[in-house]
């Protein structure tokens, strides 16, 4: 193995390197794995029915708190 080969080969790097290597692939599956959750949360959130009052019942705690139709 010539010189040049040496550099750049990852078996002759130090520790730091090699371990930043090692490291680099499971957090950027991590951070992809957090931007398509993100994203499909995002897209197809659940629905959020808004409470709407169609009657209000006489003698009932709606009546005697004022509530009203709609």
């Amino acid at each position: 193995m010539s010189e040049a080969d040496r550099r750049v080969s990852f078996v002759h790097q130090s520790v730091a390197p090699r371990a930043a290597i090692v490291v680099a692939g499971p957090v950027a599956n991590f951070i992809l794995s957090i931007v398509i959750f993100a994203a499909i949360f995002m897209s197809f959130g659940r629905p959020v029915i808004p409470a709407r009052v169609d009657a209000v019942q006489p003698d009932s705690a709606a009546a005697a708190a004022r509530s009203e139709a709609g």
